[in-house]
């Protein structure tokens, strides 16, 4: 994805932006199939990958990942936190971050079950869930409050 290409996704995401960092914005994923799944972008629109980030910027990822940790022990309280640098789609460094539970969790009245819990998250059973936007809504001014 080009430059300009990058400049659209982000103006496309620019509602679900949690936070945004010095080098990073940490983004609510539309993709609610595991609750208070998220990602976070580097600002830099020339870094491709993890190994293109600067010192500076992989310092302050450290710094977003551990608070990240103790805003989903305050949270959702997942019982495992899964971090993907990936970039098959949006070649651009970013970092999904998938909250994993071996139980079911309800919020907003609706149930989330990981139904992959132990194995790769990446295959969710999609058809059996649908989240509606009060409950997306919901989610990001839940998760909101912890990223100042």
């Amino acid at each position: 994805m080009n430059k300009e290409g990058k400049k659209k996704f982000l103006k496309k995401v620019e509602n679900e932006i949690l936070h945004k960092y010095k080098y990073w914005i940490a983004i609510l994923d539309i993709k609610q199939y595991y609750l208070g799944r998220i990602f976070l972008f580097a600002k830099r629109l020339s870094a491709t990958d993890m190994i293109s980030l600067n010192l500076k910027e992989r310092e302050e990822l450290w710094v977003i990942l551990k608070k990240i940790k103790k805003i989903y022990a305050k949270t959702f309280k997942p019982d495992k936190l899964n971090f993907a640098f990936l970039g098959n789609e949006l070649e651009h460094c970013h970092c999904h971050i998938i909250p994993r539970y071996i139980k079911k969790r309800t919020f907003n009245k609706i149930t989330f079950k990981d139904e992959n819990y132990g194995h790769n998250y990446s295959r969710p059973n999609t058809k059996l869930f649908k989240i509606d936007d009060e409950t997306y809504n919901k989610i990001f001014l839940y998760l909101k409050r912890y990223f100042k």
